[in-house]
């Protein structure tokens, strides 16, 4: 059905970008609200998962810089569906920006099944799934984080995973904050 369409067509549009960003990606900066950015991402996945709730908690009104649109859309349409679908049915993901120093930090933040310690450096490399099994039944490929990885990596950023408590994964990104 519409589901399975959308899958795939995320899926292709993964697999193209994750094959650029190896070879002839180039990044083309605009100014940005971040946290724009993010609300319609989320109104994006919330129709592909009714079941979950999704929180924004912005606590500045601007999360403004120069960066590329596509990239980000696709790290964060990437990490905000990941906590989706691997979090149980109903339960929250919480996305938060706020600014640190110079940069402009985005959290993501599950209560899924966590990541294993020794799988944690892993996460990011192309095509590397999770040996978990709660994710095994999930449809994967393992491009996602790929993608975010690399993104970050060109906006000179950083992507850190963390423990959520009581249970689950964040998922930091820190961008530099290039707009003051």
């Amino acid at each position: 059905g519409l589901k399975e369409t959308r899958r795939l067509s995320d899926l292709i549009e993964n697999l193209l970008l994750s094959a650029r960003l190896e070879k002839s990606y180039q990044i083309n900066p605009v100014l940005i609200d971040i946290n724009d950015l993010i609300s319609r991402v989320i109104e994006d996945i919330e129709q592909t998962y009714p079941d979950m709730r999704f929180r924004e908690d912005y606590s500045e009104n601007q999360m403004v810089g120069s960066y590329d649109k596509i990239g980000l859309h696709s790290t964060f349409y990437n990490l905000i569906e990941n906590a989706a679908k691997y979090s149980p049915k109903g339960s929250e993901v919480t996305v938060k920006t706020y600014k640190e120093e110079d940069f402009l930090v985005i959290d993501v933040c599950d209560q899924g099944p966590g990541i294993a310690e020794n799988e944690k450096s892993k996460i990011f490399d192309q095509f590397y799934r999770s040996g978990h099994e709660e994710t095994r039944n999930t449809h994967g490929t393992g491009i996602g984080l790929f993608i975010v990885k690399k993104m970050v990596d060109f906006h000179n950023g950083q992507v850190q995973l963390l423990s959520n408590r009581p249970k689950g994964s964040i998922f930091r990104i820190k961008l530099p904050n290039n707009n003051s």
